[in-house]
């Protein structure tokens, strides 16, 4: 399992992208969050903390440079 690909998929879903469980989602970034914040980009946890989820799926999707 690759971290980064399952907080995509579940950015998607919560975005609406795609189809699926939304609260499955919701609890599967807070739990990345609360066991893996030390590993994470400083600016990704910083949009998954504050539940910015359309920027930190531009994160995941364009890199550093998603910045707005």
């Amino acid at each position: 399992m690759n971290l980064m690909h399952d907080m995509e998929e579940a950015l998607q879903v919560i975005t609406g992208r795609v189809k699926g469980d939304i609260r499955a989602s919701l609890a599967f970034l807070d739990k990345v969050v609360a066991d893996s914040s030390e590993s994470l980009p400083p600016r990704l946890l910083h949009f998954l903390e504050r539940r910015s989820y359309v920027k930190a799926l531009a994160f995941l999707e364009e890199g550093e440079e998603a910045e707005s």
